[in-house]
């Protein structure tokens, strides 16, 4: 049994630059620093939580600390009137400081991610746009624990996703859009002669046709059709499915 009251302090610092090299060309970059601290007090714990316990929790934690430092980079060009190319990266990177009770504070983590992704939009015409994004995740945490026992792995989590769209407006108040949609994360590691095995291994498709029409300037209703193929490595293929979609949506604004 145990009682905890939790205090949580948060404080962000952002700085950002753009610059316009050319009419067509736009540039631009942000630094952010977050701090997240989390407080625990446990007014009421009926566990010993001293070091020649072998019960340990739940009132076990007593401070945890966040610091995550981001920098992103992001280009915008349009080589003509109705096309437009933007890529983006981003690092950023975070560690997490964890004070038990009766011990000292120490480092249990640090994640580092690194993310790039690019995007095309094009219209060709009034009636119709084409739009693709892509983009990469590079994901790592690291913890001590996994330098003293094979037991406990560092987590690798990177994933890449993709979307394509086609979009055409039949009429004035009627469009029709198609989208498909892919991920796939390749971090599944059969550490079973070990350990629990861990890290996502998936890989899904996606398409998806909606049809919207706009009654008047307040109400707008939607048809969407959609269907997915999934499959799962880190289950051994029980979490394997396909599925059909199928939704309306009216929405009215006041």
């Amino acid at each position: 049994r145990r009682a905890t009251d939790d205090d949580r302090t948060a404080q962000k610092y952002v700085v950002g630059a753009n610059w316009y090299p050319a009419s067509r060309l736009s540039l631009s970059t942000e630094y952010f620093h977050k701090i997240r601290d989390n407080d625990f007090d446990h007014p009421g714990d009926t566990t010993s939580n001293l070091p020649g316990s072998l019960m340990r929790y739940p009132a076990f934690l007593r401070a945890q600390s966040f610091d995550t430092d981001d920098v992103s980079f992001r280009a915008s060009f349009r080589p003509a009137g109705t096309l437009r190319v933007v890529g983006r990266y981003d690092f950023q990177r975070t560690t997490l400081d964890t004070r038990p009770d009766n011990l000292s504070e120490i480092q249990t983590s640090e994640m580092t991610g690194h993310i790039a992704s690019g995007s095309i939009s094009w219209v060709p015409w009034a009636r119709l746009y084409l739009m693709g994004m892509v983009s990469y995740v590079f994901d790592r945490t690291e913890t001590p624990a996994s330098a003293a026992t094979p037991l406990v792995a560092d987590a690798h989590n990177d994933y890449w996703s993709l979307t394509a769209s086609v979009g055409y407006a039949l009429d004035e108040r009627t469009d029709l859009e198609v989208q498909y949609l892919y991920y796939l994360a390749d971090n599944y590691v059969d550490r079973s002669a070990v350990s629990t095995p861990y890290g996502a291994g998936a890989e899904q498709h996606g398409i998806l046709v909606g049809l919207n029409r706009r009654f008047n300037a307040r109400t707008r209703l939607g048809l969407q059709y959609g269907f997915f193929d999934y499959q799962d490595e880190l289950s051994g293929g029980h979490r394997d499915y396909q599925a059909h979609l199928l939704y309306t949506t009216l929405s009215y604004r006041f």
